[in-house]
């Protein structure tokens, strides 16, 4: 059990991703090629790590950093993470820290998934600090007409 004992962190968030999709039908005689089509898509993404008492990451041989994902939807990266966690024994683990943004899929779905698992007690839930500023700012603007409020109260607030 790699995570007894251990200070866990599982962050999990979408990303952007361009993917090619061949077209259809003949080859064009001259570039020997069928072309594509360039579509964005949005992968679902983790990344579970250790840190030590002072919160640093611990990377070495014995505790490595996982990373994973899939493009076929947050169901599809359920499984994936559940099979890592149980392999790497999460209801060993000391503490976890959960750390995603505001999308809904993260926070309806993985809590009971840690729960399920079996995750200790101290098991925390926290957003990423740059999408709440993201949103802060969003708010600021909104909420002062001029921009130099909006800034000061930006500054001030994170």
């Amino acid at each position: 059990m790699v995570l007894k004992d251990q200070r866990v962190v599982i962050a999990v968030d979408g990303g952007r991703s361009r993917v090619r999709i061949n077209k259809k039908g003949r080859k064009k005689s001259q570039t020997k090629r069928h072309g594509f089509i360039g579509k964005w898509v949005e992968p679902k993404l983790f990344t579970i790590y250790v840190v030590d008492e002072q919160g640093k990451k611990i990377n070495n041989s014995e505790i490595p950093i996982t990373n994973d994902g899939t493009y076929d939807g947050y169901k599809a990266l359920l499984q994936i993470l559940e099979a890592h966690l149980v392999e790497l024994g999460i209801s060993q683990a000391k503490q976890v820290l959960l750390i995603g943004d505001g999308a809904e899929w993260i926070w309806i779905h993985i809590p009971p998934l840690l729960m399920r698992l079996g995750c200790p007690i101290s098991t925390y839930q926290l957003f990423d600090f740059y999408h709440v500023t993201e949103n802060l700012k969003v708010f600021a603007d909104a909420a002062f007409h001029e921009e130099a409020q909006s800034k000061q109260w930006f500054i001030k607030a994170y």
